[in-house]
């Protein structure tokens, strides 16, 4: 509100300005002019035709022309100014109007002079008149009552002196009277007067009022269409004013809404908040405390409603004692607050499972290399080997944990392609229809026309079944599982508003994943992406579905977003960027390799850990490799300096020191141009940019790897041409980025 007064604001103690007052003064003054002018002049008339012509031509024609002109012109300006509003209330026309009526006073009391030349009747009749005239002043000049005290004065006062002239006791007693009437005509001015003013100032009252009250209709009427909800309210907080978005925001019924409605049973009728609602604040103690808010002045009270419309409340009580509340939607920010507080957590999460996770794998590297060794060392009937096969196993299903959480945290390495989506949802519903059980109906719904995205095709393929899996659960019998494709485009504020961390604006492919199953409650729905998190029984679940799916989908610039409702079901939704490249087919892919070994070729062995670097080393010998090692990458680049037949670089990419594997690789490359190089590493965050590094010549070992692998991609990466393409030992886990 920009006025301190609302509506209705009290106007008793309105003390009109002095101009204003004048200028009221005259107005009136100006209205009975032509009155007294008109009975000025017929007065006049009469007079000279009673005191004709007894009190002598001459002298009574000249004081009637006199009168009559005085009157005549004072008509004639009010005739000729008669449009002109408002009516000036200068000193100058005080003073204009002081000398009309004492002139006009005066020249009625030179007609004392008569007296002596007309009969004790037509003297009666001449006093009586003129008594008239001054009492009449009393009223119509009471406006101004010097103007009527100097008409008065002016018109009496001459009589009075012609009275006591006369030194008789009966002329002693009439001066005697007139001074009285003249007085009680005075003393009738000031009244009159006091009326005239108490109209005036319950005028201009009636005036600042319309005029605030129109000020504040034109305020409301202006800000009636935003979308805050305003209301004003009296000193007992009943309703005075309010706008369309006031009753829309509370969900208030229309009858509800008029003037006179209390604050409290407005709020009675209102959308409960949720704490209401879940019986947790009884309604009216939540109305007292709420009413307490507004009269304390808090600059805002912010809270959830039943609806789930999350609504901020302001409220200002005035000095006049009107309260206004103005309420505001803040679903949206509190919703983008959640949004990018749940992104931060996941992020976090992220981080905190990454970095364990690629610690783990450098344990498990150590594990299961020597357990492949000792598999290898034991004779084939040894019963021994069970327990080796059994640990092994452990350590493979360990590896296989730690690929989902390096897959949540973005930090597994992808095959990225291009993947027409709905050719291969279409090869993949088989499997999805053995999967669910015949009691689920799977529904395709697959857009018409192709839909390529740039996406790692296995992982894809794992985070489908996934999402298909849960959705059995979820589904616990007969209904139905929907599959839906479609071709998105996302500006900004779509981006921001799907429910997950939001991507980019742009084009995108989007995967839907429905079920008709129990559903699930917001808390569940908010916490259904952090690793580990699971409603199922101990052991029927490993918490990590969700999270290699939202993981994947992230990593491949995409976004997940997940909506549930109890009782009615789950949509997750994949969005993938759109492309328009051609799908390659099979035979241009990469080409298998087969498992070799070694011909005595020198291998270079990079290695900031010493267990990993010696089983690295014992594996490479293992397999007729001849092997140098180093611990950094300034010690590998002074083993090529000295060692020039070195074939292979093998370096893990997170080394300690200023260089990385990453720097080793391009600098060992450009000094020696025949140079092949093999990455290791658990995750590739902090090498984004391989591809073209080393001249497009790229191979990637994941870890934990063992030995037939590390066989194979060696052999692959000595074999293959300098132009020709990179070849992974885990298709799922490399990412030529």
């Amino acid at each position: 509100m920009s006025k301190a007064n609302g509506p209705g604001a009290e106007t008793s103690g309105v003390t009109p300005e002095p101009s204003t007052v004048r200028g009221a003064q005259m107005t009136a003054l100006v209205r009975e002019t032509p009155v007294n002018a008109v009975a000025t002049i017929t007065v006049t008339l009469a007079i000279t035709a009673v005191l004709w012509p007894a009190a002598g031509v001459g002298w009574l024609l000249s004081w009637a022309t006199a009168q009559i002109s005085l009157s005549s012109f004072v008509c004639w300006r009010w005739w000729r100014r008669r449009g002109q509003r408002p009516v000036s209330g200068s000193a100058r026309a005080f003073r204009h109007a002081k000398i009309w009526a004492f002139l006009s006073g005066a020249i009625w009391g030179a007609s004392a002079g008569f007296l002596p030349f007309v009969s004790e009747p037509r003297q009666i009749a001449l006093i009586i008149v003129v008594v008239s005239m001054a009492g009449g002043a009393a009223t119509t000049l009471a406006a101004l009552p010097a103007a009527a005290a100097l008409y008065i004065c002016g018109s009496v006062l001459p009589f009075v002196a012609y009275f006591v002239l006369q030194a008789d006791p009966i002329y002693l007693g009439l001066a005697l009277m007139a001074l009285i009437m003249a007085l009680a005509m005075l003393g009738s001015t000031r009244v009159v007067y006091g009326a005239v003013m108490q109209e005036i100032k319950a005028r201009q009252e009636r005036a600042a009022l319309l005029a605030e009250f129109r000020d504040e209709r034109d305020e409301w009427l202006e800000i009636s269409g935003t979308s805050e909800g305003l209301a004003l309210f009296d000193q007992q907080d009943r309703l005075l004013l309010w706008n369309e978005a006031y009753g829309k925001l509370l969900s208030l019924p229309a009858a509800a809404l008029h003037r006179g409605a209390a604050h409290a049973e407005l709020l009675r009728q209102a959308t409960p908040p949720v704490d209401v609602e879940q019986g947790r604040i009884d309604l009216e103690d939540w109305i007292a405390a709420r009413l307490r808010v507004d009269e304390n002045g808090a600059p805002r009270a912010t809270y959830p409603l039943a609806n789930g419309t999350w609504l901020q409340t302001r409220s200002r009580r005035f000095a006049n004692g009107h309260k206004a509340t103005i309420n505001v939607d803040v679903t949206d920010l509190k919703q983008t607050a959640a949004q990018l507080q749940q992104a931060q957590k996941m992020e976090a999460i992220g981080q905190l499972t990454g970095g364990v996770a690629h610690d783990f794998n450098n344990l498990l590297g150590l594990v299961i290399g020597h357990l492949d060794a000792l598999d290898e060392a034991i004779d084939p009937d040894d019963r021994r080997r069970d327990h080796v096969s059994a640990a092994l196993d452990a350590a493979l299903r360990g590896s296989d944990l730690t690929h989902r959480l390096l897959t949540f945290s973005r930090r597994q390495p992808l095959h990225p392609e291009a993947v027409d989506v709905n050719v291969l949802i279409s090869g993949m519903l088989p499997l999805v229809r053995r999967a669910v059980g015949p009691a689920i109906e799977i529904d395709a719904r697959l857009a018409v026309r192709p839909l390529i995205s740039i996406c790692d095709r296995a992982q894809l393929e794992t985070g489908l079944l996934n999402l298909a899996l849960n959705a059995r659960d979820a589904i616990a019998g007969d209904g139905r599982l929907t599959i839906e494709t479609a071709a998105v485009d996302l500006d900004g504020a779509a981006a921001a508003t799907r429910g997950g961390a939001a991507a980019a604006p742009g084009r995108y492919v989007m995967v839907a994943v429905s079920d008709t199953g129990a559903g699930m409650p917001r808390e569940v729905v908010e916490q259904a992406f952090e690793p580990f998190f699971t409603t199922k029984e101990v052991g029927q679940g490993s918490g990590l579905g969700l999270s290699m799916v939202y993981g994947f989908v992230r990593q491949s610039d995409g976004d997940v977003s997940i909506d549930s409702e109890v009782g009615h079901g789950t949509t997750v939704r994949l969005y993938f960027p759109a492309t328009d490249e051609a799908v390659l087919p099979a035979a241009s892919k990469a080409r298998a390799v087969t498992q070799g070994s070694g011909s005595g070729e020198l291998l270079l062995v990079v290695e900031d850990d010493p267990d990993l670097r010696e089983l690295a080393e014992t594996m490479l010998l293992a397999l007729g490799y001849r092997v140098v090692v180093a611990a950094d990458a300034e010690s590998g680049l002074g083993v090529l300096e000295a060692r020039s037949e070195v074939a292979l670089l093998f370096t893990d990419i997170m080394l300690i020191g200023p260089m990385n594997g990453i720097d080793l690789a391009v600098l060992a490359t450009e000094r020696y141009p025949g140079l092949r190089v093999v990455y290791t590493s658990g995750y590739t965050e902090q090498a984004p940019d391989l591809d073209g590094s080393v001249g497009g010549r790229l191979h990637f070992l994941a870890k934990p790897y063992r030995k037939a692998e590390m066989a194979r991609v060696i052999r692959a990466a000595l074999d293959e041409d300098i132009s020709s393409a990179a070849v992974s030992a885990d298709p799922g886990r490399q990412q030529c980025v």
